[in-house]
């Protein structure tokens, strides 16, 4: 009985430290988080409807992102790094399209600590150049 005790002791204190092990980084850097938290965060700082001229404002102030990198064709949620022409068939959002990587890091869940991941943001634009859609995607680097 008491082995069993002590080995439901260690398997709880390692599911605690795992918990841990990835609490913490999501505290630190905030594009650690789901995809769904850094878009809302994204949504609160440019809300639908805002126009393409203050989105790229914003980019270009921040001195963690990457940069306003602007493209004449909506944006394909299925690859939104692609060019135009590699799947111009698809279905696309919008008339244009600002990407920026708005941060990145080394993920646990990467083989040996060797991948960095960034978090790259695309916001899609009407033809009135007003915000519609926020995707917020994962590039693995190493």
């Amino acid at each position: 009985m008491k082995a069993l005790r002590r080995i439901i002791i260690i398997i709880l204190l390692l599911l605690a430290v795992l918990f841990l092990v990835e609490l913490i980084p999501m505290l630190r850097n905030p594009m650690q988080r789901p995809d769904s938290m850094v878009r809302n965060y994204i949504l609160r700082i440019t809300p639908l409807g805002t126009n393409i001229d203050d989105v790229i404002e914003l980019i270009n102030s921040r001195e963690d992102w990457s940069g306003a990198n602007v493209r004449d064709f909506g944006l394909d949620p299925k690859a939104p790094t692609a060019p135009y022409g590699a799947f111009h068939n698809r279905p696309r959002i919008g008339e244009k399209t600002v990407i920026t990587n708005v941060g990145s890091y080394h993920s646990l869940r990467a083989i040996f600590f060797l991948m960095r991941v960034g978090v790259v943001v695309s916001w899609a634009f009407d033809a009135d150049d007003n915000l519609i859609e926020v995707h917020v995607w994962r590039v693995g680097h190493i």
